[in-house]
């Protein structure tokens, strides 16, 4: 059986990631694709409904994640923990939801490259007091290049290069407010322009990230939604893998 395609999206918060997602999903199953939902929170609804291995496992680390997260009072270490373990758990999702289904020849679909948490997290710890800003440096270059590796890219990688101002728009109008993580909060400073500086910084190193690595980029700037959803579809069937329906 021929193998099958893992499509991964990176970007900020707030930039469109599972709008497109969904979007993508929809037109390759109307292609004829059996399309596998591998996005984290995806994985993590489904794990605590506790059907098993590797659900348990990541049942656990999501309740670690969090429990660290937003530990009281904040604690540096805490967060950068809870950042190491966003890669755990890709590689775990990786290993026991990815492989399988690529083997049985399903898309395999994410809305957000693990990338993007383990730096948003480990760039919050930095700003926070402690003695651990450069091991997070050190940190990020070893996520980097362990994310660089064959065994953990996808084979089709999209950037959805957004504006931090207008992903915060897009996130008020949504949600009316901004969920845990996406600013600084556990630094003591939460809000919007805590959100803009933060993304910031993000959007900086994942298109650092998307070009190392030879990502799709398509620029979130406004233009209707469809617009970046026929890129997207463009640019994943062009990978041979996808050229007519399985």
């Amino acid at each position: 059986m021929e193998r099958g395609v893992y499509v991964a999206l990176l970007g900020i918060d707030g930039g469109g990631k599972s709008s497109v997602a969904a979007a993508l999903r929809e037109g390759l199953e109307h292609a004829g694709h059996e399309v596998v939902d591998a996005s984290t929170d995806v994985m993590f609804e489904r794990a605590a409904l506790g059907e098993g291995h590797p659900w348990e496992s990541l049942h656990h680390i999501a309740e670690e994640g969090w429990r660290l997260y937003l530990r009281q009072p904040p604690a540096q270490s805490a967060v950068f923990t809870s950042g190491l373990l966003e890669l755990t758990a890709y590689c775990v999702i990786r290993a026991d939801v990815v492989e399988p289904a690529l083997e049985r020849g399903a898309v395999v679909l994410t809305d957000s490259f693990c990338l993007k948490n383990v730096v948003r997290t480990l760039r919050q710890a930095q700003f926070m007091e402690g003695c651990l800003r450069e091991a997070v440096d050190q940190a990020l270059r070893g996520v980097r290049t362990a994310l660089s590796s064959p065994v953990l890219q996808p084979d089709v990688g999209l950037l959805l290069d957004a504006d931090p101002a207008l992903a915060l728009r897009w996130r008020r109008a949504q949600r009316g407010g901004l969920e845990p993580g996406a600013d600084l909060s556990v630094a003591g400073r939460p809000g919007d322009e805590a959100f803009v500086e933060l993304q910031s910084a993000l959007a900086t190193e994942l298109r650092e990230a998307a070009g190392h690595w030879g990502w799709h980029v398509l620029s979130v700037d406004g233009r209707p939604l469809a617009e970046t959803v026929s890129a997207a579809l463009s640019h994943v069937r062009e990978h041979p893998g996808l050229r007519g329906p399985r």
